[in-house]
């Protein structure tokens, strides 16, 4: 369980406060707080340890929520979409296998962008024959070399740029990947490249759903890479405690 703060004090009778509710000394909830919130100031098993000191902290003037990384939302839950249609009243959403899935301006509540970075392994086998004098003797000759395989793994990463749409009348998010759809609704607006046209169709959403928050923390450096390591992507996690901070009236 995570205890994650979504707004904090930065007066120095603040820290030395929290510190005492925490167990931490303040030097140590200065740093972990450090960049952009929400932040997971502590992690543990017992969920109501952390729920007791949460309500603490709170009283003191922080912003907190306890949560289960667990439970943040993944690709499964979602929708991918493949392509789409701007209606006037709605975001239709194609995914994969042909379904439409239409999101109502209004319903749109959060617009996150981030980047989910893959990692691509490739094996490489070289094979070496090299003098091995033991086998000549052995063989009269014959036998001069011995082969050798070497496997060497090489790895790459590329990061995806996405923007999710997230929706408050309980169906499904949809996933906009920059390199997985087809932008032709677009029309006029087409451009050569994937990610210029993710950009326009970011901007034709928000011009159609003006009151949906947008969001782009998840996508900021060293934002994930503060979170603590869980078996939850940390792209997901993070989503999912910005989600929680902007629902608590927080951005």
């Amino acid at each position: 369980m995570f205890l994650v703060v979504v707004r904090a004090l930065v007066e120095a009778t603040a820290g030395a406060q929290a510190a005492n509710v925490t167990g931490l000394s303040p030097a140590d909830i200065r740093h972990r707080l450090q960049g952009a919130l929400p932040r997971v100031l502590m992690s543990d098993a017992d969920g109501d340890r952390l729920t007791a000191i949460s309500e603490r902290l709170d009283e003191l003037g922080f912003i907190t929520l306890v949560c289960d990384p667990r439970l943040a939302p993944t690709d499964a839950d979602r929708v991918l979409a493949k392509s789409f249609r701007l209606e006037p009243d709605q975001l239709v959403a194609v995914d994969g296998g042909g379904d439409e899935h239409g999101v109502s301006w209004t319903a749109i509540e959060a617009i996150q962008r981030g980047n989910r970075t893959h990692t691509h392994k490739i094996e490489e086998k070289t094979v070496t024959r090299k003098f091995d004098a033991t086998r000549a003797v052995l063989s009269g000759g014959l036998i001069l070399t011995r082969k050798e395989e070497k496997i060497t793994v090489r790895q790459t990463e590329t990061a995806e740029p996405f923007a999710l749409v997230q929706r408050s009348d309980g169906e499904p998010d949809v996933m906009l990947y920059e390199r997985r759809m087809d932008y032709r609704a677009l029309g006029r607006d087409m451009q050569p490249s994937s990610r210029a046209n993710l950009e326009a169709l970011v901007r034709r959403l928000r011009a159609a759903a003006p009151a949906a928050i947008y969001d782009e923390r998840v996508a900021r450096p060293g934002f994930l890479t503060a979170l603590p390591s869980s078996s939850v992507d940390p792209v997901d996690v993070g989503l999912h405690l910005v989600s929680l901070a902007l629902r608590r009236g927080v951005r």
